[in-house]
Order: structure tokens, then C-alpha cells, then sequence
């Protein structure tokens, strides 16, 4: 993110930034698709499209393409940040390496945007050796909602609350690189159940599993 230059006269004023700041942001002003920019002075935060950059600031409109809104919640003051908002995908697939007997080993990856699995095999290569990789989220099911997840869930499970999502539970299936490394296949538990792999599956596999607190959700 880059610092707010100077406070904004009202809601509908343009954002004064760095100039050198401005160049660093992937804008196009003849691309038909927005983009997305997120405005913070760490109380309140205005998601917004970048619209123009006259005289080094950001004109802006909130919504989407048809959206002529021009108003943030609130005039923000020098200081404040502005961000590019991105999007990730990541997702298991083959990587560029293989093992003993040339079959390709599997790697987590990162591709630009919002896309398919194939557009994710051409993005980078993170991580090799990951087989798995799954994603929980952590419900607050308590009426008094105290922050405190109760269950898990998947995110396409019709019974989740989105709204009253508290945190992430991210577990990784690392798999040894080559197999033949056990005499015989070594069952594991990934995501709550316990895996027998097939007879000439010999690989060694660990499960890594962190939690994460979301302390400031949005949307």
C-alpha cells in the first residue's frame, strides 16, 4: 500500500497521493474491467474502483461498472493507505519436477486472478511436493457470539453462517518426493479421515495444519 498525501474535502473528493505512487498501480483507463482499490486509516475501510488519476490523485466510484456513485463512508485524512486489491488463486497440481520413475510431482501453486485449475498450472510454483490442500472455516455458532469457533465446514456446506465465519483452518498433505521410501504404505489421517494408500504407494506423507484467526473479515 501506498500513504494518502492529503485529507479529503468531503466523501466525493479525489484521494491525493504520491505521484510515483500512482505508477506502481496496474491501471489501464481503456480496460473495461475495474479496478479494485481499498482505502484504510485502520477504523474504517471504503473498497472503491479506480476511475482516473487527474493531477496525481484517484477519482473513484464505488459498486459496479454501472454504479456512478462517487461518495466513500467517510472523507479519509493524510495518512490513510491505499491498496491494490488482488486476486489469488492457489491450487494443487502437477509441478515441473518428477520423480524416480518419471511421473510428475505434485506442487502448490499461484496463479494471477480468479481462475480455473488449468490457469492455475501455468501460474508459479510454490511449493513442491504438496498432494493436498484443504480449507476449513471456523463457525461462532454460540448466540452471544463470542469469537470463538465452534465447528468447521466447508464452504459450500448449505447449514454455514458466512456472516459468522471467526476463522480459518488451512491443512497441507506434503508427500515425500520419491516412493519405495516405506516397505509397506503408510496410512495417514488427512481432514478427519484416515487414508490406506494403494499397494505400490510407498511414499512418506505429513500433515501440516494452522488456524487463523480472522480479526478483520470483510464481506
Amino acid at each position: 500500500g501506498f500513504l494518502v498525501t492529503g485529507d479529503m474535502a468531503s466523501t466525493t473528493s479525489n484521494i491525493a497521493v504520491d505521484p510515483t505512487d500512482i505508477e506502481k498501480i496496474d491501471f489501464d483507463p481503456d480496460d473495461p474491467k475495474p479496478l479494485p482499490l481499498l482505502i484504510s486509516d485502520c477504523h474504517s475501510a471504503d473498497l472503491f474502483q479506480l476511475t482516473g488519476t487527474p493531477d496525481s490523485t484517484l477519482a473513484h466510484k464505488l459498486g459496479d461498472v454501472t454504479n456512478t456513485s462517487d461518495e466513500l463512508n467517510k472523507a479519509y485524512l493524510s495518512g490513510s493507505r491505499v491498496y491494490q486489491v488482488r486476486e489469488i488463486t492457489y491450487c494443487v497440481a502437477d509441478g515441473t519436477g518428477t520423480d524416480e520413475s518419471g511421473k510428475p510431482i505434485p506442487s502448490l501453486r499461484r496463479a494471477d486472478g480468479k481462475g480455473s485449475a488449468d490457469a492455475c498450472e501455468t501460474g508459479d510454483e510454490l511449493l513442491e511436493g504438496i498432494e493436498n490442500m484443504q480449507i476449513l472455516y471456523g463457525e461462532d455458532t454460540d448466540a452471544d457470539s463470542d469469537g470463538t469457533a465452534n465447528r468447521y465446514m466447508a464452504i459450500d456446506e448449505e447449514n454455514l453462517n458466512p456472516d459468522r465465519i471467526v476463522s480459518v483452518r488451512l491443512s497441507l498433505l506434503a508427500r515425500s518426493l520419491n516412493n519405495n521410501l516405506t516397505t509397506e504404505p503408510s496410512p495417514y489421517i488427512f481432514n478427519g479421515t484416515t487414508v490406506t494408500p494403494g499397494a505400490t504407494d510407498k511414499y512418506l506423507r505429513k500433515v501440516f495444519t494452522t488456524t487463523i484467526t480472522l480479526r478483520n473479515k470483510a464481506g
